[in-house]
């Protein structure tokens, strides 16, 4: 089962959710509700933001539990958040519309963190 299959839209204030490979920036899953993003300029704001954040993650290089934030650029409202999972293997990334509550990103992102590593193997998501 995809791990987006169960992760909770949480009212629709989730709109974007990925995972990344660190390595080669690799996109492996991706999910976008359609009901929520208003446009496809939306759609490429989240994008741009996700680029971003993996390009971070690239340089530093990214660390167990690592956190990254970046506004969505153009018509995108909210931020774009990213979580290393706990083997510095891949990134998670959600984005967020404006007036979720900070405090529970992280939460989501370990959520999301726990769903693919149930579903997917560390050797798997390294060659996939």
């Amino acid at each position: 089962m995809p791990p987006f299959a169960t992760l909770e839209v949480r009212g629709k204030s989730v709109t974007f959710a990925a995972v990344a490979r660190i390595g080669d920036q690799a996109v492996l899953a991706r999910y976008v509700d359609r009901s929520a993003a208003a446009s496809e300029a939306e759609v490429a704001g989240y994008d741009k933001a996700m680029a971003e954040l993996l390009q971070k993650a690239g340089r530093l290089p990214a660390y167990p539990g690592w956190t990254g934030s970046v506004a969505a650029a153009g018509a995108a409202a909210g931020n774009v958040h990213a979580l290393a999972d706990p083997q510095a293997l891949c990134v998670l990334v959600v984005a967020i519309r404006a007036g979720y509550p900070e405090r529970l990103v992280r939460p989501l992102l370990q959520e999301l963190a726990e769903k693919v590593r149930a579903t997917e193997s560390a050797e798997r998501l390294s060659e996939a």
